[in-house]
């Protein structure tokens, strides 16, 4: 997903949380996902301005008076956005689109929320997976003297395992019913 398309995810949940003049819309993303996606007021004026063309926000403005609010539309389309995949969760330059999306994930229906997380499950354990294989493939093959690029993969599969084993554990508190997964490799 593009950063701008992240940014949009992240305006329409939270105006679908609340109504809020453009200043508060930046200083709640920057709050909850700026370490991650920051957003500066040259990026979040011209994004509230799409979205009010486009009929998804009322009353956008750019100065720091007036109160942005979503419309139907708009909850369409943050519904819509919601249910795009993330590309690849073992790429660092995805995670913004990972993050934002965990964090509106609730607006979608609670079937749908189990859904996409179970997506992601699958996407973490594949990823995973193919990184321990780079790490077999690396004790076969690294030099003992550059033993840190062997390092530098297990540490990208042990993170990998980490967001699978958060993932796991949202997936269940979104269906307390299901009958948990058996890990297969971790």
């Amino acid at each position: 997903m593009q950063r701008d398309s992240v940014i949009e995810l992240g305006v329409l949940g939270l105006l679908a949380e609340r109504d809020a003049s453009a200043a508060d819309l930046q200083e709640r993303f920057n709050h909850n996902f700026g370490r991650h996606q920051f957003v500066g007021r040259g990026r979040l004026d011209p994004t509230l301005a799409r979205l009010r063309d486009r009929g998804h926000v009322t009353e956008a403005y750019t100065a720091e008076a007036g109160t942005c609010a979503l419309t139907e539309r708009g909850r369409d389309r943050l519904q819509t956005l919601l249910r795009k995949p993330v590309a690849a969760v073992d790429d660092p330059s995805h995670r913004p689109h990972f993050l934002v999306k965990l964090g509106f994930l609730h607006h979608l229906p609670a079937d749908e929320q189990a859904a996409e997380l179970a997506h992601l499950e699958d996407q973490f354990h594949e990823a995973r997976n193919e990184w321990l294989d780079v790490a077999t493939m690396h004790r076969e093959e690294v030099p003992p003297h550059e033993s840190y690029r062997l390092e530098l993969v297990e540490l990208t599969a042990d993170l990998l395992d980490a967001q699978l084993k958060w993932v796991r554990r949202l997936r269940e508190e979104v269906e307390p019913d299901r009958e948990p997964k058996a890990p297969t490799d971790g």
